[in-house]
């Protein structure tokens, strides 16, 4: 009987390792607004979801962001959403857009 043997797909993706994994999370966090410090994006600005959840330690920051001086005109265009439809909380917040354009 023929020896069996590994499927290429196989070799390659272990061959990349641990590299190929620290790229594709460059990549990723480049993408998402990684500043360069190794901290990457606390929102994802595509859907804008929060990428921590309610509980993680840090999550403090990008709301008190929100909240400051600094963050006036972008809290004047979005409105932070805290529960979802049902008025249950969200586990990950997340931010939309006023329909008003912001004024009032």
């Amino acid at each position: 009987m023929a020896e069996k043997r590994t499927p290429r797909r196989f070799v390659v993706k272990k061959a990349r390792g641990r590299q190929y994994k620290e790229r594709q999370a460059a990549r990723v966090n480049r993408r998402l607004g990684g500043d360069g410090s190794g901290h990457g994006a606390s929102v994802n600005p595509f859907t804008n979801k929060f990428l921590k959840s309610r509980s993680h330690p840090t999550v403090q920051k990008e709301l008190d962001f929100y909240n400051s001086p600094q963050g006036a005109d972008f809290k004047r265009d979005y409105e932070l959403k805290t529960t979802n439809a049902l008025g249950r909380p969200r586990k990950f917040f997340k931010y939309k857009k006023r329909k008003d354009g912001g004024e009032g």
